[in-house]
């Protein structure tokens, strides 16, 4: 890439286009954002930085994610080790790189860690972020005011100004003057400014969705290229202009099958669905109520005079395992113990409180789940909810009462899965949440499954991830004593022979 930019005139981040040789529009070099983003994770977890005379360094992280192994609910739940200790082909995921240089972790650092090195990588990172937000834009519309498409704001400015000057007095520690990956930033950074400005002024545009200018669209519009031709994947010029012409036209024979198919959805009837009554159609009138009407097992019951017998809940429940004696005795203890977490754990049973505040909240407004954080601008203090700290505005902050009933709820859990384990009964969300019912009874039984279903999953996912890295911690152990075992062998043969 970097000889083809020399080729064209256009390797100097200062002046990042060359003339079109036909119209003599400037044309701009673009360099993917998502690229570069792995190519800075890549040499901040590998070498580091210097920066304002300050080292930038990975340890921090590492402490973060050593924190991280060991709290089972965790404000952080996206990121682990492998997010740092990753082979040449997990290097290429981007979404790993996001994750792991994303606000939340600045912010995270800020919040568990007190020391400078931390603060300057979460200075650092938040930079990269806000950097990548604006590169990476998809919508006019995006709640926040850097992850919506590229208008000129002083806010998205702002943005890439910081990450400008990041680049230009940042040093790797260990190398000499400047890396491609940082002039190629610069490089971004400018030709998007220019270009804004220059369609602007052209086209009169009031956006720019600047994920547009990665290089995953232009590879899907290569790929679909390839694919109008069938077999005949390698089309001459004439044949592309052609197929380009049938794309732009919306000529494609998959677009015209689903606007057929479409319109023949319009001209077929509607079921006629069956109930204890017939067709739910002769009964739409103005007297009918269809929410009342019975069910059909239940209108032949009451016709033949026959009273049901059914089982008795809890005898049923003792027979499915879903309550025994054994349950009932720990339960009992359950409201005299008090609920010892760590801080991230703290934090993370608040994060789980407002999802389900926030999911809850318009179908139960007596209930007084809590309500949105208000602030709309992030600042550098710290407060003691975590939720607070991370939010711009959009976060749901759970009531002290909801707060309250979650760590009734985190108890009794806790108290049924001990030892960091999963019981091995059956039904496990279900007996949960049958249990927790019985010691909290106004609170709805929706929100306990929702619970009981998300604190479960949280669990599987920890032990998954501590299977995970205690497999490749294996892996690389074999790899180390794999070579001298061989070379051990082969002295063996050797004196044999």
């Amino acid at each position: 890439n970097v000889g083809c930019w020399k080729n064209l005139g256009a390797h100097d981040y200062t002046r990042p286009f060359f003339a079109h040789p036909v119209t003599s529009k400037n044309v701009y070099v673009v360099p993917d954002a998502p690229h570069l983003l792995k190519l800075t994770r890549n040499w901040l977890v590998d070498h580091g930085f210097m920066y304002d005379d300050n080292q930038i360094t990975a340890k921090p992280l590492w402490k973060l994610l050593h924190a991280r192994a060991e709290a089972e609910m965790t404000p952080i739940f996206k990121i682990n080790k492998t997010h740092l200790k990753m082979s040449s082909l997990e290097k290429q995921n981007v979404r790993r790189a996001a994750q792991l240089l994303s606000r939340t972790t600045a912010i995270t650092l800020r919040r568990y860690h007190q020391d400078d090195d931390s603060k300057n990588l979460a200075d650092y990172i938040e930079k990269i972020d806000m950097w990548f937000n604006v590169s990476n834009s998809y919508s006019p519309k995006a709640k926040l005011e850097f992850k919506k498409s590229y208008i000129g704001s002083s806010c998205q400015k702002q943005a890439l100004d910081d990450m400008s000057h990041l680049m230009l007095h940042s040093k790797i520690i260990g190398k000499p003057g400047m890396q491609t990956f940082q002039k190629s930033i610069l490089m971004q950074i400018t030709s998007l400014k220019m270009l804004f400005e220059d369609m602007k002024l052209k086209h009169n545009i009031k956006y720019l969705s600047t994920y547009k200018l990665n290089q995953d669209v232009l590879e899907n519009f290569f790929s679909q290229l390839r694919q109008k031709g069938g077999t005949h994947d390698h089309p001459s010029p004439l044949n592309c202009m052609y197929r380009i012409r049938m794309m732009i036209l919306g000529k494609s024979p998959s677009i015209l099958h689903n606007q057929t198919d479409a319109e023949q959805r319009k001209n077929i009837e509607p079921d006629a669905y069956i109930t204890s009554k017939g067709s739910i159609e002769d009964e739409m009138d103005e007297n009918y109520d269809v929410d009342n009407e019975e069910f059909i097992a239940a209108s032949f019951l009451s016709e033949a005079e026959i009273i049901p017998i059914f089982p008795d809940i809890v005898e049923m429940q003792k027979v499915n395992g879903l309550l025994s004696e054994d349950d009932s005795e720990i339960l009992s203890s359950v409201s005299s113990t008090a609920l010892d977490l760590k801080e991230q754990e703290r934090d993370g049973l608040e994060y789980i409180m407002g999802y389900l505040g926030r999911k809850f909240n318009s179908k139960f407004p007596d209930l007084e789940l809590g309500g949105y954080s208000l602030k709309l601008e992030h600042g550098y203090c710290q407060p003691p909810s975590f939720v607070q700290h991370l939010s711009v505005g959009g976060l749901f902050k759970p009531s002290m009462n909801f707060l309250a009933e979650g760590n009734k709820m985190e108890k009794i859990f806790l108290k049924l899965n001990p030892n960091g384990e999963l019981s091995k009964k059956p039904s496990i969300v279900k007996r949960l949440s049958n249990q927790i019912h019985k010691q909290i009874k106004h609170l709805p039984l929706e929100i306990i499954k929702a619970f009981a279903k998300q604190r479960v999953i949280v669990r599987m996912r920890y032990l998954n991830m501590k299977a995970l890295i205690e497999r490749k911690d294996k892996t690389v152990v074999r790899k180390r004593t794999q070579p001298q075992v061989l070379k051990t062998a082969n002295k063996l043969r050797k004196l044999t022979r």
